[in-house]
C-alpha cells in the first residue's frame, strides 16, 4: 500500500507516446489550481521528450508580485535533492571514491560512531535506499513543534544524535523513508571528499550541467526570480533552510535546471555523470509499497500492470510551501518535472504522472455537503484492508479525519451522507450503510481500482 503524500495507494502508469500529451489541457489544470483553488501562484511543469523541450507554466511569483512565471522561476525542491545526493553518490562510486557496500563510517571523522544491529553497520547502499534503519527525522530536533522542523538543526547535533540512537532491526532489512538519512550521506560523503557538501555538489553536478539557479543558499540573482512560499490555504510562510540535513532537501531550483538534470537519465549529458547516472537505476531494495522498489534516490515501478512491464523512475517533495515531482520512463524517452508554490497534498504529482500517462486521475474539485455529527459518529474508528494496512477515522467537529498507515491525518468532505472525498486528492471513501449502527466497513476507491476495509472490534475497555 503506498505512503505517499498524494496517493493513498499505488496506481499503475500504462505505457503512451509521449505525443499524447495535451499542452492546452496541462494549462486549463494550472488555471483551476491558481485561481480557482488557490493553491499557490504558481506552476511550471518542464516536459523533455524525443521532440524536445517544453514549458507550460502559469501564475505569478506572489500575490503581490505579479510577474508571470517560467522555467527560469526559482522553487524549493525539497526532497528532489535527494537524487542529487544520490547522484554524488553514484559518481564518487564510478571514481571509486567510495564503496557501495562500504560503512559510512569509513567516511566520517575518526572515533565518530554510527548505530548498528546484531554486529551490522549502516552502508552507503542503506543510506540512499532508505534501508538504514534510521527514522524520518532525528529524535534530538533542535524544535519538535516549529513549522520547521530541521531549522538550526547542527552537525554537532546530527552526530550526537546519531551516537545515541539504538537500530530497531538490521540494515537493509526493511524500507522506512528518512530524511535523516539522506543528511548523514551528503556529511559522510563531503568529509570524504575532503569539502562542504554544497562545494562537491556544485564541483560534481550543478557546476558540470550549468544549473546555474540550483543552489542551497539562493544569492540575490536567484531570490530575485523565486516563487514565495504558501501552504494550502494560501497563507505565506517563510523560506527557511533544513540545517544539516540540507542534503536530503535544501535545493533551490528552476525547471529549466531540473531539466538538464533528469535528462541525464534519458542519456543526454556529460560523461562521466551520464553512466554515474545509469547506475543509479538498478532495483536494488523493496520501496514502500507492493510494486514499487528503489534504485539509488529512485522509486522504480512498473509502467503498467505487467510487473514486467517497463518501468518509471520518480521522486517527488514537500516543504512548507512548495511541492516539486519528476520522473521520466525510459522506453518512451519521456521526463517531466513539475514546481509550486503551494504546500498542498496534490502538489504537481498528479500532474507529473498525468503527462506520463494521460488516463492518470488528477485532482479535481467536488461540491460537498455539511453531514450531522451523529451520522458522522457512526463512521468513527478503525478500519482493516486485506493487506493489513488499517485507516482510522475519526471527528474534528462537523468533519471526518482519515489517516491511512504510515500516512498523516487527512481531512476529508462530505458528497453524500456515506461518500468523502479529500480535497487534494482524487479518492472516494463510502461507508456501507448502517442504520443507526457504527458501519461495518467502507471502500476506498481511487484511479479505477477500489479496495474494501472491515471495521476492527474495540478492545474491551476496563
Amino acid at each position: 500500500m503506498c505512503l505517499l503524500a498524494t496517493l493513498l495507494f499505488p496506481a499503475a502508469v500504462p505505457q503512451v507516446h509521449a505525443a499524447a500529451v495535451d499542452e492546452q489541457e496541462l494549462h486549463a489544470l494550472m488555471v483551476e489550481r491558481v485561481d480557482v483553488r488557490k493553491w499557490g501562484t504558481a506552476i511550471v511543469v518542464g516536459i523533455s521528450s524525443p521532440q524536445g523541450r517544453r514549458i507550460v507554466s502559469y501564475g505569478t511569483l506572489s500575490v503581490q508580485d505579479r510577474r508571470k512565471v517560467d522555467g527560469a522561476t526559482v522553487f524549493e525542491i525539497a526532497s528532489l535533492t535527494k537524487v542529487f545526493t544520490a547522484l554524488v553518490l553514484a559518481d564518487m562510486v564510478t571514481r571509486k571514491q567510495v564503496a557501495l557496500d562500504a560503512p559510512v563510517s569509513t567516511c566520517l571523522p575518526a572515533g565518530m560512531k554510527l548505530p548498528t544491529h546484531g554486529g551490522n553497520q549502516i552502508t552507503f547502499l542503506d543510506l540512499a535506499t532508505h534501508t538504514s534503519g534510521l527514522p524520518l527525522r532525528p529524535p534530538n530536533l533542535s524544535s519538535q513543534t516549529a513549522l520547521n522542523k530541521y531549522a538550526g538543526y547542527t552537525t554537532e547535533q546530527l552526530y550526537r544524535g546519531l551516537t545515541a540512537f539504538e537500530l530497531p532491526r538490521d540494515p537493509g532489512s526493511a524500507f522506512e523513508y528518512s530524511n535523516w538519512g539522506f543528511g548523514l550521506l551528503g556529511h559522510a560523503l563531503a568529509h570524504c571528499a575532503g569539502k562542504s557538501y554544497a562545494m562537491l555538489l556544485a564541483e560534481r553536478v550543478t557546476g558540470p550541467l550549468g544549473m546555474r539557479s540550483t543552489m542551497f543558499v539562493p544569492n540575490s540573482a536567484v531570490r530575485s526570480e523565486l516563487a514565495a512560499a504558501y501552504d494550502g490555504k494560501l497563507q505565506p510562510v517563510p523560506n527557511e533552510s533544513t540545517g544539516a540535513l540540507d542534503a536530503a532537501g535544501g535545493l533551490y531550483s528552476t525547471v529549466d535546471d531540473m531539466l538538464a538534470f533528469i535528462e541525464l537519465f534519458l542519456g543526454r549529458g556529460p560523461q562521466p555523470l551520464v553512466a554515474a547516472a545509469a547506475t543509479m537505476l538498478e532495483p536494488r531494495r523493496p520501496g514502500d509499497f507492493a510494486g514499487v522498489r528503489m534504485g539509488l534516490g529512485w522509486r522504480v515501478e512498473p509502467s503498467g500492470d505487467d510487473p514486467n512491464s517497463a518501468p518509471i523512475y520518480w521522486s517527488s517533495g514537500r516543504a512548507d510551501g512548495y511541492r516539486s515531482f519528476m520522473a521520466f520512463n525510459l522506453q518512451e524517452r519521456l521526463a517531466v518535472v513539475g514546481l509550486t508554490n503551494g504546500a498542498t497534498n496534490a502538489g504537481v504529482d498528479d500532474i507529473g504522472r498525468h503527462v506520463l500517462d494521460p488516463h492518470f486521475t488528477v485532482s479535481r474539485p467536488h461540491p460537498s455537503i455539511v453531514v450531522p455529527a451523529s451520522v458522522l459518529d457512526r463512521y468513527v474508528g478503525r478500519y482493516k484492508f486485506e493487506d493489513g494496512n488499517q485507516l482510522t477515522v475519526v471527528r474534528n467537529g462537523d468533519q471526518l479525519v482519515v489517516q491511512l498507515t504510515g500516512q498523516g491525518p487527512l481531512p476529508v468532505l462530505a458528497a453524500t451522507p456515506r461518500e468523502f472525498f479529500p480535497e487534494d486528492i482524487e479518492a472516494q471513501f463510502v461507508f456501507e450503510e448502517s442504520g443507526r449502527a457504527p458501519a461495518p466497513s467502507l471502500v476506498l476507491s481511487q484511479n479505477g481500482s477500489s479496495w474494501k476495509a472491515v471495521r476492527v472490534a474495540e478492545e474491551n475497555k476496563p
